[in-house]
């Protein structure tokens, strides 16, 4: 794949995800919610259309974004797919009928000078062999990430918002060991790799809990979070682990484009959201 291919692709998913967010957002408010979070809300959420949906843009998405993330570098991927926060605001004010304020607009305006930044500074990335030891610890942080969410929603039931971070946090590691598989083209390696595990445990619980979180509040907000978690932690993991670099001579271009894209997506948190509503909680 030639970089401006998976610059594309990562934009692309970037629209799925951000159309998803909000059509699951949709699906979830619909459903009742219990005090705590059940994994079988994921199973009741196959009744609704709208969900979906939404799940299928995510499985489109996940698509894209493997295939770009097998070239180009980890933090150009994530940056280049966190714009999804400026789908998710768009779509949010329209069903709300209410025009982004002009804030909001140079938030948009500063994700798009961020994403052309990204594109001129990625380049095709070679993936380097990482031992089983590296492979494993990413299945045992997914569990020890699931842990800590279900003990954190023990002790308060309406913390939405740690949920999406600690969701946004397991997405993270799906780029880590996507880029980890010894050989995705075998079937056999994929059944004793651990990194393909972790992208099939991670992707469910993150799920899960990003579910969770928006039932609980806005969509907006739910996005914002998840993708702090989703964005920073892959991207500094891939520089120091994986050896990602951009275009020689383009470093600088490279960090400013990084924080301009998720900074600006970041200050569209404020902008109207689509508040939790007609959810009804389990007697």
């Amino acid at each position: 794949m030639s970089t401006a291919a998976g610059v594309v692709g990562a934009l692309a998913a970037s629209v799925c995800f951000g159309t998803a967010a909000v059509l699951q957002s949709v699906g979830a408010r619909r459903m009742y919610r219990t005090g705590a979070v059940d994994a079988r809300l994921l199973l009741r959420l196959t009744r609704s259309i709208p969900y979906l949906s939404g799940l299928g843009l995510d499985l489109l998405g996940f698509l894209l974004a493997l295939t770009a993330m097998r070239r180009l570098p980890v933090f150009a991927v994530e940056a280049l797919i966190a714009p999804y926060v400026a789908v998710t605001a768009v779509l949010a004010a329209w069903l709300l009928k209410a025009p982004l304020r002009a804030r909001e607009w140079l938030a948009l305006g500063g994700v798009a000078a961020g994403v052309a930044m990204l594109a001129w500074s990625a380049q095709a990335q070679p993936t380097r062999p990482v031992g089983i030891l590296a492979r494993s610890s990413l299945l045992a942080t997914t569990v020890a990430l699931g842990a800590a969410a279900a003990c954190i929603d023990r002790v308060a039931a309406r913390a939405a918002t740690v949920l999406a971070f600690i969701g946004g946090l397991v997405w993270g590691l799906i780029p880590l060991a996507t880029r980890m598989l010894r050989d995705p083209g075998s079937i056999h390696a994929l059944l004793s790799d651990p990194a393909a595990y972790t992208v099939a445990a991670a992707g469910a619980l993150g799920l899960l809990l990003y579910t969770a979180a928006l039932q609980r509040t806005g969509v907006v907000t739910a996005t914002v979070i998840a993708i702090l978690g989703e964005t920073l932690l892959p991207a500094a993991a891939g520089v120091l682990v994986l050896g990602d670099q951009p275009r020689p001579g383009t470093g600088i271009v490279a960090v400013v484009g990084f924080f301009s894209t998720v900074g600006s997506g970041l200050v569209l948190a404020r902008c109207r959201d689509i508040e939790p509503t007609h959810t009804t909680t389990a007697p």
